[in-house]
C-alpha cells in the first residue's frame, strides 16, 4: 500500500495567470514555498469513481479496475503497461484537455496552501508488529500541500534516499511538460519537535486528531474514501496564516519519502524549461499518525548460492534465531547512527539480522551526494 492515495491535487506550472503568488518571497537559501491555485476533480461529481492511487503503485489488474470508468484520472496519470511511452504522452495530454473542457477538472479561485488529511486503520496482523505504544484503532495524519522550490538533488535542503531509473524520470518529465501539470504531490518529511505546524492545522480546523468533528466554517473541498482510507483536502487562503506557515517551513530540511522520480522530473523542468517550483506534500516525521511500515519485496529467479556470496561480501550476520520473531523486529528497529544499515531475513526456518559495513555505507553516501 502506498504512503498515500492520490486524490489529485494538480498544479499548472507554466500558466502564470493561474499562479497568483502575491508578495510571498522565497526564503532562499532555505526551503522556498508558495501557495497556489489547485486544480481538482469536480467536487460536485461522484469523485469516488474518478480517483485512483498514485501511478507507480498500480499493477495491471488495478489499472483495469480504475480504467473501466472513462472519466477516471488514471487515463491521464498512469501509462498502461502495454502502451508505448510516447503514445501515452499524446493520449494523456488529449484526455487532460477533455477533462478540462468538460468540467471534470476545476480550478480553485484563490492561491492557497492545502491541508491533506488521511484517516486510516491497520489490520491486526500489522498492528501486532508495532511497538505497543504506537498501536491505535485509528490514525489520522496531516500533510501540507504547497509549491516548493526545486533544488539540485542532494545539494541543498531537500534530499532523497533512493536511486532512480532515468527512463522513468524522463517519462514523467515529458508527461509534465506536455500536459503542463504536476499530477500528484511529492511526499516529503520534515522534523518539528513541538509539532507546531500540525497544531496550527488542528486549531484551524477545530478538532484534535484522531477525532474528526465537521466544522461548517471549514468544510473540506474533498472528502472521499478509497481502499478503506478516508481522504480530506482543506484550503487555507488567509494571508496571515499563509505567511505564518511560510515562515515556519522556510527553515526546515526535507527528506523525500515518496516521489523520487517525480522530483527528478521536476528538476529536469527546472534545468531545461525554467520551471522552478513543484508540488509537494510535507509531513511531520515525528507525527504520532505517520507510520513508515516495511515494504516487502519478493525476489524471483535468483541463485541461492550467488545470493549467499553477495550477502557475505557486503554484510555480517549480527543475530540469528529460529523462534523469536518479536525480538527480530525489535533488533531490526535499533540503529546506532545514520550509517547503521540493517536487513532482516527469514528463510522459512530462522530469522536473521544482517548488518552492512558502516565504512562502506559512509563511502556510498558521500559518493551519492557528489
Amino acid at each position: 500500500m502506498s504512503l498515500y492515495s492520490n486524490i489529485h491535487v494538480l498544479y499548472r506550472p507554466l500558466s502564470t495567470e493561474k499562479i497568483i503568488i502575491g508578495t510571498f518571497e522565497d526564503a532562499s537559501p532555505m526551503v522556498g514555498i508558495r501557495p497556489f491555485k489547485a486544480t481538482i476533480l469536480n467536487p460536485e461529481m461522484e469523485i469516488g469513481k474518478l480517483i485512483c492511487p498514485v501511478y507507480d503503485t498500480i499493477d495491471a489488474a488495478n489499472y483495469q479496475r480504475f480504467a473501466r470508468e472513462k472519466n477516471n484520472i488514471i487515463h491521464v496519470t498512469t501509462r498502461r503497461k502495454d502502451m508505448d511511452r510516447e503514445k501515452f504522452i499524446v493520449v494523456a495530454a488529449k484526455e487532460l484537455n477533455r477533462f478540462n473542457s468538460s468540467g471534470i477538472l476545476v480550478e480553485r479561485e484563490k492561491p492557497a496552501f492545502y491541508i491533506y488529511g488521511i484517516m486510516y486503520s491497520l489490520q491486526p496482523e500489522i498492528l501486532a508488529l508495532l511497538p505497543e505504544k504506537e498501536r491505535r484503532s485509528l490514525y489520522f495524519v496531516f500533510g501540507l500541500v504547497s509549491l516548493v522550490k526545486v533544488e539540485e538533488p542532494g545539494k541543498g535542503n531537500i534530499v532523497g534516499h533512493e536511486n532512480i531509473f532515468e527512463v522513468n524520470s524522463n517519462e514523467r518529465y515529458r508527461l509534465m511538460k506536455a500536459s503542463m501539470m504536476n499530477f500528484s504531490p511529492i511526499a516529503a518529511e520534515y522534523s518539528i519537535p513541538d509539532h507546531e505546524l500540525n497544531n496550527i492545522f488542528e486549531d484551524y480546523l477545530g478538532f484534535k486528531r484522531p477525532e474528526y468533528v465537521p466544522n461548517p466554517d471549514k468544510v473540506p473541498i474533498v472528502d472521499v474514501t478509497i481502499n478503506g482510507s478516508r481522504h480530506f483536502l482543506w484550503e487555507i487562503t488567509e494571508d496571515s496564516l499563509i505567511r505564518k506557515i511560510t515562515s515556519i517551513v522556510s527553515g526546515l530540511k526535507l527528506l523525500i519519502l515518496d516521489g523520487h522520480h517525480r522530483y527528478a522530473a521536476s528538476n529536469l523542468l527546472r534545468e531545461k524549461d525554467g520551471i522552478e517550483y513543484t508540488m509537494m506534500m510535507l509531513m511531520e516525521g515525528g507525527d504520532r499518525a505517520l507510520l513508515l511500515l516495511p515494504w516487502h519485496r519478493a525476489v524471483r529467479n535468483f541463485s541461492e548460492h550467488r545470493l549467499e556470496n553477495k550477502i557475505r561480501e557486503n554484510f555480517s550476520i549480527e543475530w540469528e534465531d529460529d523462534t523469536n520473531g518479536e525480538e527480530f523486529y525489535s533488533r531490526l528497529r535499533k540503529r546506532r547512527n545514520e550509517y547503521d544499515v540493517r536487513l532482516g531475513m527469514y528463510d522459512g526456518k530462522k530469522f536473521s539480522i544482517l548488518r552492512a559495513d558502516e565504512n562502506a555505507v559512509r563511502e556510498l553516501s558521500i559518493k551519492r551526494v557528489k
